[in-house]
């Protein structure tokens, strides 16, 4: 029996109850992965990473250790994911696209994520959280997500909030 960590037992406590976002201040970013990756394993929710440059890559979260000389899978980045805005600007697409007003009004479906319940991790964004642009796209995120069954996780090793 896998024990479940005292951190994604309060990630799977936060994503069941609705919890739209948290900021997870952790120096161990790896193991700060692999708890995500475990609460949304148990939630039946996928895991997308972002960091900066790269842009969103989604993670296998049912993946069992690998062998040491197993080949990596190569993972492709979700395009146009790259920038903070651009992260932002995706989720909040996609989250307005599979509103229930778009669904009926026969709404497309954003094609670059899934419409499947997830967490979204956004690693190191601590460095962008001063900049107002990020601030409201953030802000309209959380509005957002709090009707749906998808989190945000912001992953940083330093408490850097703005004043508001």
């Amino acid at each position: 029996m896998n024990e479940i960590s005292s951190t994604a037992k309060s990630i799977l406590e936060k994503g069941k109850a609705g919890y739209p976002g948290i900021y997870l201040l952790s120096p161990e970013d790896a193991r700060s992965i692999g708890d995500i990756k475990q609460a949304a394993r148990s939630m039946d929710r996928r895991v997308f990473v972002w960091s900066f440059g790269r842009g969103f890559v989604e993670e296998p979260i049912n993946a069992q250790a690998l062998p040491a000389n197993a080949r990596k899978v190569e993972i492709t980045p979700i395009p146009d994911s790259e920038s903070p805005t651009q992260a932002l600007a995706l989720l909040l697409k996609e989250e307005e696209a599979n509103s229930p007003r778009a669904r009926a009004a026969g709404g497309a479906q954003a094609p670059q994520l899934p419409k499947q319940s997830a967490v979204f991790v956004l690693r190191l964004f601590h460095h962008f959280l001063e900049d107002p642009m990020i601030q409201t796209m953030l802000t309209m995120l959380v509005g957002k997500l709090k009707v749906s069954k998808r989190m945000v996780v912001i992953l940083t090793p330093v408490i850097k909030l703005p004043a508001e």
